[in-house]
């Protein structure tokens, strides 16, 4: 609690008073500070987790992931198209990233950067045959505006820019 007391000026300072408590400091914890993780052990947490998505996308190319990695392969083919075989190759390497990571903020910029790779091949793979949609309808929605207003070579340095770009 505080108390008010009166200055030279009118002005109203306030004093902290000290509460003891009869419970020792050790209990008094917060909740955020019994969970909480050393950032090298969330980092190797982050990259086990994106290497196990990579294994359960590889394994759904055999259909060896049972009932959901065919659904996984069947929604993401629809979505990403033929990219969908490159997403094991995209996860090991963001895997790596998160292993080697020296920043104690690497998973937003990390998993934006998987993002972006991902749309950037989408949308490249789109350029090509459009009709056919290789690129599954995110490539073909990314890829569409860019082919009618340039045509197929500007869009395809486009897209290798946003490749870079997620690199």
């Amino acid at each position: 609690m505080a108390q008010k007391k009166k200055t030279k000026n009118n002005k109203v300072k306030r004093e902290k008073v000290r509460v003891r408590s009869s419970q020792p400091s050790f209990i008094k914890l917060k909740l955020t500070q019994l969970f909480t993780l050393p950032d090298e052990t969330k980092k190797w947490i982050w990259g086990i987790i994106v290497f196990i998505l990579a294994i359960i996308f590889a394994l759904s190319f055999f259909e060896l992931a049972g009932v959901a990695g065919v659904a996984l392969m069947n929604s993401f083919t629809f979505l990403i198209g033929r990219v969908v075989f490159g997403i094991p190759l995209i996860f090991i390497l963001g895997g790596l990233v998160f292993f080697n990571a020296k920043h104690s903020r690497f998973l937003g910029p990390t998993m934006l950067s998987i993002i972006i790779l991902i749309f950037g091949l989408a949308g490249l793979w789109g350029s090509f045959n459009p009709e056919a949609k290789q690129g599954g309808w995110i490539g073909f929605v990314l890829s569409f505006p860019f082919l009618e207003l340039f045509g197929s070579l500007v869009s395809r340095i486009v897209f290798v820019g946003v490749i870079a770009i997620g690199c």
